[in-house]
């Protein structure tokens, strides 16, 4: 029997090498153009549901305040601050998981406004007598980035609006 020469029986290996370098290299291509098309969905929907519960977190703040202002301010704000604190935790969870940068800086920001107003009613809370103008500036610089990062988000995320109307019911 004649021997092949090295050449020629080492072909076998490197085409199949070949081929399969190839194949992986056009897999991954289609699953990153699968993935890419498919995460802004997925993160708008994440947004929305964020929204959802945003829409109840204020809910929630605004009953404890109104609360408060029925006891002549006299009952504990825990309820108000620890829905605020634990909001901006789960913010700063889900930025890490979206894909667009875009959308991460403004789930942050959003979790910084929710961890502000808790640190503000803390401080409040131990500081009563602290004057109005420094609660109206802390105020208005969180209304703004509040502000900035709605807007932001929703111009990504059409479906944001309507994700942080309050619920009738």
């Amino acid at each position: 029997m004649k021997e092949m020469p090295r050449s020629n029986a080492r072909r076998p290996w490197l085409l199949a090498a070949t081929l399969t370098a190839v194949a992986a290299v056009v897999s991954l291509a289609i699953w990153s153009i699968y993935i890419d098309s498919n995460r802004p969905a997925n993160d708008c929907t994440t947004v929305e549901n964020l929204g959802v519960q945003w829409s109840a977190m204020v809910a929630l703040v605004e009953a404890a305040n109104d609360r408060a202002l029925d006891t002549a301010g006299s009952e504990n704000d825990s309820d108000s601050v620890g829905s605020q604190t634990a909001m901006g935790t789960k913010l700063r969870a889900t930025a890490d998981t979206v894909s667009k940068p875009e959308i991460k800086q403004a789930l942050l920001s959003w979790a910084s406004v929710a961890e502000k107003s808790a640190q503000l009613q803390r401080y409040l809370s131990k500081h009563p007598d602290t004057p109005i103008s420094e609660v109206q500036s802390h105020t208005q610089e969180n209304v703004i980035l509040l502000d900035q990062a709605t807007g932001s988000l929703a111009q990504m995320c059409p479906g944001l609006p309507a994700a942080l109307a309050p619920s009738k019911g």
